[in-house]
């Protein structure tokens, strides 16, 4: 289990399917705990690797902004639930997540 406040951390359980590197379960452990532990948001060790969370971020920051209808502008939905079109074609950052793709 990672370090974190009392009561909060929890084990984590890993499975290797495969292992063509050959490494013993020590450095897996090592590779498992670096990887939680460099998340930027958090103080402590995360429960999930810290790519996963980055993922996640990134699609969920990707979904905000590529919800396009017909005529090419974007739905953008407010903390309130409604949605409000908006023509995004000329700012960067559609610019960016059509990169992406």
């Amino acid at each position: 289990s990672q370090a974190s406040l009392i009561g909060t951390s929890c084990p984590s359980r890993y499975i290797v399917l495969k292992d063509e590197i050959n490494h013993t379960v020590e450095d897996l452990q090592k590779i498992a705990n670096l990887v939680s532990s460099g998340f930027q948001r958090a103080t402590k060790s995360v429960e999930i690797a810290t790519p996963t969370y980055y993922a996640n971020l990134v699609a969920t920051s990707a979904k905000k902004w590529n919800m396009s209808d017909a005529n090419g502008s974007t739905v953008f939905t407010t903390n309130s639930g409604a949605q409000t079109p908006v023509k995004r074609q000329n700012e960067f950052y559609y610019f960016r997540i059509g990169l992406m793709r």
